[in-house]
């Protein structure tokens, strides 16, 4: 049987509730802040890599070649690119300054699930809810990188956070449904996965007993949204050939799915899952107790978006990212959280421990999302751009090796990290990104730079591979034509400087 609550003995009084229990607002605002300086702490140490590049990037567009860009490609991330064209404005692009708006958006998501989960649950589960938010690996990952899916995770919450108070309402006013039209259509403008949670949605309003009187209602308003990001829709399906690169890797693998998904590694991974089932058991278990809708709905939200991209990816095309499904994250915490509610119902002690080892699983993956070379398997950006900054002097030639796929070209450092470029000529360089409607450079092969080439009596060639046997015939017998030899090797951490002089 369910425990009861006890009613005070006449004549005595009740002891007042803690203040964060009497205020969720106050309770959601502290865990959002506490979630947005988790993501940002040490953010700035990793260098940047390619993704990031791509929005660093395009944001540095004029709007004039912005645009024309997304028409050909990268719409699914126009909306983020458009709002970091003018936040770097103001803020710069330091790896900090363009990391922040994603720490702030899982802040705010936190902040949403806190407030959810306390108004289908209770305050104790909503803050343990907010805990996890803020070390859950797929959380501080994303909140740690320049890409839009923090803030389409953010928007996907609270759009959650309305359709649930709209359900309890019974609201039958067209306006707020309006809203939820208009927040949707704008969470899948930042972010075109986020239409998945319209299923998610369909499937609680149909399952819901609370919502029989206003699913008409909702199916309009979803339709609406729907209909509204159309275009977006349009976009992508035009340029479904760019994420054609997903075919190139192991996707959708159960490791993937189970571990890199949400908790980055084996122990938290296991930990976490026993939890998840936990929570799942006790709402089989007690269907009409209160938590037992909240798990509901959040089994759908974590469950419904992985299965059909993964089944998209297997039947139709490669779509599956572990990052492509961060939107979910939000139900992975909500039922971490009541598997520790469940586990532990009364026993303070038990949730504090079950929660400290939570946080001690998820320490190691957040050092490790916060190295040097932690982004994209050890891209060493910066170190290149430091070492060539010291070592170049103005009028000396800069050669980027241009075999490696787009993403890991490290000619990209050269718009990451200008400043240590200053000066110094880029030998192959024949269109650059800004003035055409592509997202890189467009080069010259190094045998058709020879005019350029001629200019100079020194080049840095930056390549990717490790050495020089890897360094394409090609490239040292344009260099060798134009009378230059190797002078000097440096290896960094994963990528090789040479220096060529006459």
């Amino acid at each position: 049987m369910l425990a009861t609550a006890e009613l005070p003995a006449p004549g005595m009084t009740s002891v007042p509730r803690p203040r964060w229990q009497s205020s969720p607002g106050l309770l959601a605002t502290l865990l959002g802040a506490i979630a947005t300086v988790t993501s940002l702490t040490l953010a700035w140490i990793p260098s940047f890599w390619g993704d990031e590049a791509a929005s660093v990037m395009s944001a540095q567009r004029s709007l004039a070649s912005l645009f024309p860009m997304l028409a050909n490609i990268d719409a699914v991330h126009g909306a983020y690119y458009l709002f970091l064209h003018f936040w770097i404005q103001v803020f710069g692009t330091s790896e900090f300054a363009v990391r922040l708006p994603s720490a702030i958006a899982v802040g705010i998501a936190t902040a949403g699930v806190v407030i959810l989960v306390a108004s289908m649950a209770d305050r104790r589960a909503a803050l343990i809810a907010g805990v996890v938010c803020a070390v859950l690996p797929r959380f501080t990952a994303m909140g740690a990188e320049a890409r839009s899916y923090a803030f389409s995770t953010a928007i996907g919450v609270w759009l959650t956070v309305l359709l649930v108070l709209l359900l309890r309402r019974s609201e039958r006013r067209w306006m707020p449904w309006i809203g939820y039209s208009m927040l949707l259509a704008v969470g899948i403008y930042s972010f075109l996965y986020l239409g998945l949670v319209v299923l998610v949605h369909a499937a609680f309003v149909v399952i819901d007993q609370r919502a029989r009187a206003v699913r008409l209602r909702w199916a309009f308003s979803a339709s609406v949204g729907m209909l509204l990001a159309a275009p977006i829709v349009m976009m992508a399906i035009s340029e479904r050939g760019q994420i054609a690169f997903l075919s190139r890797r192991a996707t959708a693998s159960v490791e993937r799915i189970v571990v890199t998904q949400w908790f980055g590694n084996v122990p938290l991974a296991i930990f976490g899952w026993a939890l998840i089932l936990l929570a799942v058991i006790f709402a089989v278990r007690h269907p009409r107790f209160k938590q037992s809708r909240l798990a509901v709905l959040a089994i759908l939200w974590l469950a419904l978006p992985t299965a059909v991209v993964v089944a998209f990816s297997a039947v139709v095309m490669p779509i599956y990212s572990v990052r492509y499904l961060s939107m979910s994250a939000p139900a992975a915490a909500i039922l971490v959280a009541l598997g520790v509610s469940a586990l532990a119902r009364g026993q303070l002690w038990v949730r504090l421990c079950v929660l400290g080892l939570i946080v001690v699983l998820a320490f190691p993956i957040w050092m490790s999302q916060r190295g040097e070379f932690a982004k994209d398997g050890g891209s060493d950006w910066r170190q290149v751009s430091s070492f060539i900054g010291a070592e170049a002097v103005p009028g000396d030639g800069v050669y980027f090796d241009p075999t490696t796929k787009p993403s890991r070209r490290p000619r990209l450092a050269l718009h990451l990290y200008p400043g240590d470029y200053a000066g110094l000529v880029d030998v192959a360089l024949r269109v650059p990104f800004y003035a055409h409607p592509g997202l890189w450079d467009l080069l010259l092969p190094l045998s058709s730079a020879a005019p350029v080439i001629a200019a100079v009596s020194r080049i840095w060639v930056v390549d990717l591979r490790g050495s020089v046997g890897d360094t394409s015939s090609a490239q040292q017998s344009a260099l060798a034509a134009q009378g230059f030899a190797l002078a000097e090797t440096t290896r960094l951490h994963r990528t090789t400087v040479y220096e060529y002089t006459r």
